[in-house]
């Protein structure tokens, strides 16, 4: 299935874009981080923690809903969006 993930900056820096078309195997947010260890590395390594989890820092949108909870279901055509939280005055 097709996933289109959306990168907010500076997360967009790392690929020099600022969406890209991922395929996974099934329909998790977990295939989702495999899929991008496999295919952009430099990005998995500002996302993805020691562990293989996602970096506590990061928040995730699906389709225009902000996920608490990553174990959700993907469907094919979703927009998963990531960005860092960014505060300051």
């Amino acid at each position: 299935m097709d996933i289109t993930l959306k990168l907010l900056k500076p997360l967009n820096d790392v690929v020099g874009q600022n969406e890209l078309s991922i395929k996974v195997e099934n329909g998790t947010i977990e295939s989702l981080l495999a899929a991008l260890s496999n295919d952009h590395p430099k990005l998995a390594e500002e996302i993805i923690d020691e562990k293989g989890d996602l970096d506590y820092r990061i928040n995730v949108i699906l389709n225009d809903k902000p996920l608490s909870d990553l174990n959700v279901s993907l469907n094919d055509g979703d927009l998963v969006t990531l960005f860092i939280p960014i505060s300051g005055g």
